[in-house]
C-alpha cells in the first residue's frame, strides 16, 4: 500500500526536526510487534508517507490511525495547541503492485523533499528511507535486507549504492503522473483483474498532500 495523510488545512504540524523525530520515533514503536513492514517512507512538513505491506488490512488501519492519534497527543501537549483534528481526515491509501511499481514509489516517496526543493538531492533528507539504502542501515523502521527487489539489485556495495543514488537521481515525471493520479490501485491488467477478483472491491479514498516543505 501507498499510505498518505496530512495535516488539517495544510498546517505545518511536523515542521521542526523535533516534530519529525518524534513521529519517526512513534512509527518505531508501535511498528514493535506488528507484521508490517515498511519498505520506504518520507516524513514532510505537513504530510507523510509510507509504502507499507501487510496481510490484514485491519492491523493497516489500526496502525495509522494509533500513529496519527498518538502523535497528535504528543503535538498538543508540547506545542500547548489545545483541541480538535490535527489531521485531514482518514488516512489516503492506493494498493501497488511490487513488480515494476514498489521500487518506483520509493523513489517518488523518497524525492519528495527534492521536489519541493527543500533539499537538492533526495539522500541528503534526514527523515526518509533514502539513507537507509544508500548506506544500507537500518534505521528501525525500513531493513534493507528485507526488500522484496532486493535481488535486482546489485550485490557489491559499492555498485549497490552508486546503483540506488542515480536511481534516485532520474526523472521522476512518470512516477508523479502515476503516484498522484486518482487511481486506488497501481499495476498492470493482470494485477488489477486478480485484485479485483480476490477482494471483490477496491474503492478506497484518495487525496494528494500539499508539498509545502
Amino acid at each position: 500500500y501507498h499510505i498518505y495523510n496530512r495535516s488539517l488545512s495544510s498546517a505545518m504540524t511536523l515542521a521542526s526536526d523535533e516534530d519529525k523525530q518524534i513521529f519517526c520515533d512513534l512509527i518505531r514503536k508501535k511498528l514493535s510487534g506488528s507484521t508490517l513492514n515498511i519498505y520506504h517512507y518520507c516524513i514532510m512538513g505537513n504530510h507523510f508517507h509510507l509504502a507499507v505491506e501487510v496481510l490484514d488490512i485491519r492491523e493497516l488501519s489500526s496502525f495509522i490511525s494509533g500513529l496519527c492519534s498518538s502523535y497528535s497527543k504528543s503535538f498538543r501537549s508540547r506545542h500547548r495547541a489545545g483541541y480538535g483534528p490535527l489531521w485531514q481526515g482518514r488516512y489516503k491509501s492506493a494498493i501497488v503492485q511490487k513488480d515494476n511499481y514498489l521500487f518506483r514509489l520509493g523513489r517518488y516517496i523518497e524525492q519528495n523533499p527534492a521536489q519541493a526543493g527543500l533539499i537538492e538531492h533526495a539522500g541528503d533528507w534526514r527523515f526518509s528511507s533514502a539513507h537507509c539504502y544508500l548506506d544500507w542501515k537500518s534505521d528501525g523502521i525500513v531493513f534493507p535486507d528485507r526488500h522484496p527487489m532486493l535481488s535486482t539489485w546489485p550485490e557489491n556495495p559499492t555498485d549497490r549504492h552508486r546503483f540506488y543514488l542515480d536511481y534516485l537521481q532520474e526523472s521522476t515525471e512518470e512516477d508523479l503522473q502515476i503516484f498522484e493520479s486518482d487511481t486506488t490501485v497501481i499495476g498492470d491488467d493482470t494485477f488489477r483483474s486478480k485484485l479485483t477478483t480476490t477482494t471483490g472491491r477496491k474503492q478506497i479514498r484518495r487525496g494528494r498532500p500539499a508539498k509545502n516543505q
